[in-house]
């Protein structure tokens, strides 16, 4: 989909990688970022990605709400996945015409907001984690963009660390220096540019990474 404008980085730790993602042409015009973070890396992690591909085609569509998309597939989720397994997720919801963003949070970081010419932010967004609860709330937070601006999605693998004990809560906070950095670079540039910054040959990698840049 050249027409969504995004570039990726993405990397698992191990052969059955936990983080997953996917761009949905939803409509003309709209198009749906997804990220997600499936606890555990053995091999029913990898069988459940194909499933959850198939739940984004069939309900994030024009006839829903982004939040009524993820409603529908946490419905599905908590029937079918292994006890104790759930997965964290962001899901940017993006109309051109418009010029809004919806971003939908699922227990994940918080995305990146890089508007053209300012300095990045953090969008906040408290909710529940996908697959474990039937009546999970998600958060929701729109947001009115325009041309040039940049979306960062991750996941935990990017700014977490269990040697270093930094939680992605304050290590999101540590990264938006970095991220500022980035401005001026295309958006397929961007995330290759940002790992080649933070994993150069001497921090190590301790878990998945997944990067989405989405540029408006």
């Amino acid at each position: 989909y050249p027409e969504a404008r995004f570039g990726v980085y993405y990397k698992s730790l191990e052969e059955a990688g936990g983080d997953f993602y996917d761009i949905l042409n939803v409509s003309d015009r709209i198009t749906g970022y997804f990220i997600a973070d499936f606890s555990g890396h053995d091999i029913r992690t990898s069988y459940m990605t194909a499933s959850l591909k198939a739940l984004l085609a069939q309900n994030c569509t024009p006839v829903y709400s982004p939040a009524e998309s993820m409603k529908m597939i946490n419905d599905v989720l908590v029937e079918i996945m292994p006890e104790g397994k759930y997965l964290t997720a962001c899901y940017l919801h993006m109309n051109r015409i418009t010029r809004q963003i919806t971003i939908i949070n699922a227990g994940h970081p918080p995305v990146v907001f890089a508007p053209k010419g300012q300095a990045p932010f953090l969008v906040k967004t408290d909710g529940d984690i996908l697959g474990m609860f039937k009546d999970a709330h998600f958060g929701k937070t729109s947001l009115d963009v325009n041309p040039g601006d940049m979306f960062f999605i991750y996941s935990d693998g990017l700014v977490e660390s269990a040697q270093q004990q930094v939680t992605w809560a304050k290590g999101a906070d540590a990264l938006l220096p970095e991220f500022e950095k980035l401005q001026g670079l295309p958006c397929h540039e961007a995330p290759g540019e940002l790992i080649s910054r933070l994993f150069d040959g001497k921090t190590i990698v301790e878990d998945d990474i997944a990067l989405l840049c989405v540029e408006v």
